[in-house]
């Protein structure tokens, strides 16, 4: 049986002549075809020219299934461990000290999950250098991050999971993005999310990747969405295609009026008129009124001084 793969990469590296098709390494007989092939038809591109890959968790029928692709000639990759619910490597880029990867899909079932977690402690007994876990852990920790379903046994299974991240020395990535990354229910009475992919790590890694950063990105097929983890952090939007965003804060300034009058051009056609306003209105923002967000922390500092 053959497929074609893609990634969420930049359209640069995933041009049309990249993508290749290749055969997968199990069977595709019995009665499970038909079920196999619908999941596979979903399972994105990956132009395999330019990636490497060692092994990987086959899928169960819909559920489960790791994959792991890298570049080779940035990095070389070693197999620590693995099971079907994790597979964690050992990461050296040419000229850098090693760390730890392990890619999580954690199981719907209690005793399953629970025999991954031991396994994750016994990871962290046995290694002491930077750990990164990153991937869908089917569990929640804050009540916000989930909405819908907060039984007594989900509340259960927080704290369990909030306590087992805080005995391993795990610190949360956070993200950007989205909020939640999993999405069921297309009216308020059935819609339900869950933020169930995040990224976690020890202090080693954080101190070693201090701009490492997660954004969640959008679902598009599946009712997971996709999260991405980068070592050096996203850069932010540059002022040249950041929006201009107006504060309704500067119509109470004694002298934004008088700005307005003196700035606006009314000989020139307003869209031009438009972004040259917004240019100077930007300048006067950080020289006359200043960051209103940086006024606004200094007077919570002195609130919270008297």
């Amino acid at each position: 049986m053959e497929m074609e793969a893609n990634t969420f990469l930049p359209p640069q590296f995933n041009p049309a002549e990249m993508l290749a098709r290749f055969r997968l390494p199990f069977e595709t007989d019995g009665p499970m075809k038909a079920l196999r092939d619908a999941y596979l038809s979903m399972m994105p591109r990956v132009p395999l020219e330019i990636y490497d890959r060692e092994g990987w968790n086959e899928a169960q029928g819909f559920s489960g299934g790791i994959w792991l692709f890298w570049r080779r000639e940035h990095v070389s990759v070693t197999l620590y461990d693995e099971n079907s619910q994790h597979m964690t490597i050992l990461i050296k880029k040419n000229g850098d000290d090693p760390w730890l990867f392990s890619t999580i899909y954690v199981s719907l079932d209690n005793s399953l999950r629970r025999d991954l977690w031991r396994e994750l402690e016994r990871i962290h007994s046995n290694y002491s250098g930077p750990w990164l876990l990153g991937g869908d852990f089917n569990e929640t920790m804050p009540i916000d991050e989930r909405n819908g379903n907060n039984n007594s046994e989900m509340q259960r299974r927080r704290l369990e999971f909030s306590n087992w991240v805080k005995n391993n020395g795990l610190i949360d990535l956070d993200g950007t993005g989205t909020k939640h990354t999993w999405f069921l229910g297309l009216t308020l009475d059935t819609f339900k999310s869950e933020r169930l992919g995040r990224g976690l790590a020890n202090e080693e890694w954080r101190l070693l990747f201090e701009e490492g950063a997660v954004r969640n990105l959008p679902k598009i097929k599946s009712d997971h969405g996709p999260i991405l983890i980068n070592t050096n952090g996203f850069a932010p939007i540059s002022m040249v295609n950041r929006p201009f965003k107006f504060q309704a804060a500067w119509m109470h300034h004694e002298k934004f009026e008088d700005f307005v009058h003196s700035t606006w051009d009314e000989a020139t056609h307003i869209v031009p008129s438009l972004k040259e306003f917004a240019v100077k209105l930007e300048c006067w923002n950080r020289e006359e009124f200043h960051n209103i967000f940086c006024k606004k922390a200094k007077l919570w500092a002195r609130l919270e001084g008297i």
